[in-house]
């Protein structure tokens, strides 16, 4: 799904695959954002379960943010539960180049990370 509302409040968002898309960087086409895709806006994004995603299938470099990818944007992202989803690279949530507000979320249990071995949070 991607965001395009400033704000955004579903409460539960399963079943994603993602999307399919060239990065903005030139690094290739990818599939991201298996639950919620946001990219260049600042929405919030409060309260949500964001459970039982993917972004693995194929015909493309790699696969990230099974759950949530955001990139180039300064979102608040509050009081979330992001678990149970798969990719091959920042299963639960992948930030690219981006900013933001990020209080009280839960991320455990998301599975896969298989092209990067660790993960670096800084700030």
């Amino acid at each position: 799904m991607r965001i395009q509302q400033p704000y955004f409040r579903v409460s539960l968002l399963t079943g994603g695959t993602g999307t399919r898309w060239r990065d903005e960087h030139g690094a290739g086409i990818f599939r991201e954002g298996g639950g919620i895709l946001v990219q260049y806006s600042k929405p919030v994004i409060q309260n949500n379960v964001i459970t039982g995603n993917s972004a693995v299938t194929g015909g493309v470099i790699s696969t990230g943010g099974g759950g949530v990818r955001i990139g180039d944007s300064y979102p608040r992202f509050y009081n979330n539960i992001v678990t149970n989803n798969t990719a091959r690279y920042g299963a639960g949530v992948v930030l690219n180049y981006t900013g933001g507000d990020y209080k009280n979320n839960i991320v455990f249990n998301n599975y896969g990370s298989m092209d990067f071995e660790r993960a670096q949070v800084s700030g």
